[in-house]
């Protein structure tokens, strides 16, 4: 426990641990107990932390979306572009940004509520439906497409949860 006490670059990553242990040395608390506690939701913290990401991202790409179908405006993608960068996550507007132009996107409808009787009555919101240039054609049907934000260790993409697979089903 001593290394997280001293604190340094580690600590960086986790402010809700640094905020555990500057609490308790203020109300003169045992500061190792604050910290295992702080420590064991870390998980906790950054499955939160990943879901707050991941709904700004959304947003960002939504609004580009909106845009393109006339529903939006130009103030409502700074507004998002904004949020991003307050977390210093422009590094995400890029690269939807990148691959947004790159194929072509043209958005025929976004945040669709869709279910499937045939897929076991599943259910769920399609975050855009697109006719994209993806090389290949693809005979008239629209491409289903799930915005995902997780960030990986290895700068590899994640494997998909099965429920996304549902969720496109249901589509």
């Amino acid at each position: 426990m001593k290394a997280y006490l001293d604190g340094g670059d580690a600590l960086a990553r986790y402010p809700h641990v640094t905020a555990a242990i500057d609490e308790a040395r203020a109300r003169k608390r045992d500061v190792d107990r604050a910290a295992r506690k702080a420590i064991a939701g870390t998980g906790v913290w950054l499955a939160d932390q990943a879901s707050e990401r991941g709904d700004r991202v959304h947003d960002y790409a939504e609004q580009i979306a909106r845009f393109y179908l006339g529903v939006g405006t130009l103030d409502e993608i700074a507004d998002a572009r904004d949020r991003l960068a307050a977390h210093d996550e422009l590094g995400y507007a890029a690269q939807f940004d990148d691959w947004w132009m790159r194929y072509q996107v043209r958005p025929v409808f976004c945040e669709a509520t869709v279910w499937n009787r045939d897929a076991g009555g599943y259910a769920g919101t399609i975050d855009i439906d697109i006719d994209i240039d993806i090389g290949f054609e693809t005979n008239g049907r629209l491409i289903i497409g799930d915005y995902k934000s997780k960030e990986s260790f290895d700068n590899r993409p994640k494997r998909l949860d099965p429920k996304v697979g549902l969720q496109l089903v249901a589509g």
